[in-house]
């Protein structure tokens, strides 16, 4: 995979010449056309649903919200994050999203994981590998056209991540941003 993080060009920018114009802003400039285009900065259209968390009391004001589609998607988006010099939060939902905005997200890249809901069954092992923003519904589902049932203290209708923090995250709580490395 390549990435091309040249400089940004001052002419195409939208944000350039704006009061919202910031250094972490233009930073954020070389995420856009990463995830398929699935990349919003602070006034782009998208950018105001992209960031709202499930709960809606938090004013999540990120750098940029990503929603990508694809582990390939993710790890463009990190290593560009990266060398960007911006940090990174996953979120799957957004349940926990007050204590991520209370640390402050003016240089972080929100990487929404609502789109990688895949859920893949092995019968024979009998267990599922699910995806960073897979809720319990579709963990349920997948499993019981198996004839097979999901072990969990949750019924099975939350929107709940079936992963919680842990798969979102590797391992990062979901309540910190971290600053990949490239």
């Amino acid at each position: 995979m390549s990435i091309n993080l040249t400089s940004t060009d001052q002419a195409t920018t939208p944000l350039a010449n704006t009061p919202l114009a910031t250094a972490t802003t233009l930073r954020a400039e070389s995420l856009r056309g990463l995830a398929g285009g699935q990349v919003y900065l602070p006034g782009d259209a998208g950018y105001d649903g992209a960031r709202m968390p499930w709960n809606v009391a938090v004013d999540q004001q990120p750098a940029a919200v990503a929603l990508p589609r694809t582990a390939a998607d993710v790890a463009e988006v990190v290593l560009a994050a990266a060398a960007a010099g911006l940090r990174v939060a996953p979120q799957s939902t957004g349940h926990n999203a007050g204590p991520l905005a209370a640390r402050g997200l003016d240089d972080v890249v929100v990487v929404r994981t609502s789109e990688l809901n895949e859920v893949h069954i092995d019968a024979e092992t009998r267990t599922a590998r699910v995806g960073g923003g897979t809720l319990w519904q579709g963990a349920v589902e997948a499993a019981a056209a198996h004839g097979l049932a999901v072990c969990t203290d949750r019924p099975p209708t939350w929107a709940s991540p079936a992963t919680r923090s842990v798969a979102a995250s590797a391992g990062t709580p979901a309540s910190s941003a971290w600053r990949p490395t490239a």
